[in-house]
């Protein structure tokens, strides 16, 4: 079965690794009663990763023609006589729509409907979340019809989610082992240096104290006491009277 790529603007691209089958046409019956049955279309949809009654039902509405979806036979038809190449064109259109994200390209993209009721692509590549125009006829049956969830990816998802919050609680509790260790050594470190500032204090106060001593010890070797002056003998008046009657005999 041949293969092209993904969105027109990467047709070119042989190394393009994103790929779907070439769309096939099979017209069918006459008159009034012709269809075209499209019998590859759950490969093409598979390829896209979207339900094949999303790409039939856009074909639907693009050529103005009913459409038929039988998921249990796997036939997809739309009425009307209508080309390969006619269908690969609206099948670009629907590709640009509602799969290539609207940032970066890329066809790798999950149908997320919001609570608002609004369709959004969100791409696996580079996050970017896409808002789908709303007028297209398309959303209302997306709106009515949602895609089913894969249980596989659900699953996955849950795990992912699950072993992030581990993580998140893992270094929450690393960094709060770090804060107390930071805080005990700041701690200790303030701790040790007030109890240097003491010891400092304590060994220059013994310092002084043991100088004082040993200048008071030298005084003394050195016989020569401190004379206190309160304790020196005022002239007595007696001395005054002999001084003067000395000078009356002279």
């Amino acid at each position: 079965m041949a293969t092209v790529n993904i969105g027109a603007s990467n047709a070119g691209d042989q190394f393009y690794r994103y790929k779907m089958p070439a769309i096939q046409s099979k017209i069918e019956g006459r008159g009034n009663g012709i269809k075209t049955n499209i019998p590859n279309m759950v490969d093409v949809a598979k390829a896209l990763a979207r339900p094949p009654t999303y790409t039939t039902k856009y074909m639907g509405y693009e050529l103005g023609a009913l459409t038929k979806c039988d998921e249990k036979s796997g036939t997809y038809i739309v009425n009307g006589a209508h080309s390969a190449q006619v269908l690969a064109q609206h099948l670009e259109g629907f590709i640009k729509r509602f799969v290539q994200c609207h940032s970066c390209g890329n066809p790798e993209t999950v149908i997320n409907i919001t609570k608002k009721d609004t369709i959004q692509l969100k791409c696996k590549a580079c996050g970017f979340v896409s808002d789908v125009d709303m007028r297209h006829k398309l959303t209302t049956f997306i709106l009515k019809n949602p895609p089913e969830k894969d249980k596989a990816a659900s699953k996955k998802d849950k795990q992912l989610r699950r072993a992030e919050k581990e993580r998140e609680e893992e270094g929450a509790e690393l960094d709060r082992q770090a804060e107390a260790e930071r805080r005990r050594k700041k701690a200790e470190k303030k701790e040790k240096k007030e109890g240097k500032s003491k010891k400092e204090k304590k060994e220059k106060k013994e310092k002084k104290s043991k100088k004082s001593k040993d200048d008071d010890e030298d005084d003394e070797a050195s016989g020569s006491p401190k004379r206190d002056s309160d304790s020196e003998p005022e002239p007595s008046d007696d001395d005054d009277d002999d001084d003067e009657q000395g000078q009356g005999r002279d």
